[in-house]
């Protein structure tokens, strides 16, 4: 992905935000270090730019439905925060008022999607507010504590 980029201009900042498909594997290390690796990519394919990471959310559902892949993420996002690399930060994505997910449990509602990402702006210091209205309906939405 990374490798691949063909551009005249390099980004300042960059945000890696990845899903994972494998969230029930109970190789955490495997995961840990394909992070790591992709830090590395990122890192080695943009030495000027920032590179941040971010965690992946719980949502109750997970807990209560699928615990060991939430324990599993918390895992992960544990990890995430001690990666040590020069030009590699961490950027939190914890919201206030919780977060809102599909009836999966694991994706996040457009709600929570822009609520991470302007705290994510905020971090940066590039605030500006985004917003996708939701028409009504279109989704259902759980709330975290």
């Amino acid at each position: 992905m990374f490798r691949n980029y063909q551009h005249q201009d390099k980004p300042k900042e960059i945000i890696i935000n990845v899903g994972i498909n494998d969230r029930d594997n109970n190789n955490n290390t495997r995961v840990a270090q394909s992070m790591t690796n992709l830090a590395q990519i990122a890192r080695a394919t943009f030495p000027d730019s920032e590179i941040f990471l971010t965690q992946n959310q719980v949502s109750n559902t997970m807990d209560e439905r699928r615990p060991r892949e939430a324990f599993n993420i918390r895992q992960l996002n544990e990890h995430l925060t001690n990666i040590t690399m020069q030009g590699v930060s961490y950027l939190d994505s914890n919201i206030r008022g919780g977060c809102f997910f599909e009836p999966d449990g694991i994706h996040w509602c457009p709600r929570t999607a822009n609520s991470i990402l302007n705290k994510w702006l905020q971090q940066l210091r590039v605030y500006r507010p985004v917003f996708c209205p939701v028409q009504k309906g279109t989704a259902r939405t759980m709330k975290r504590n």
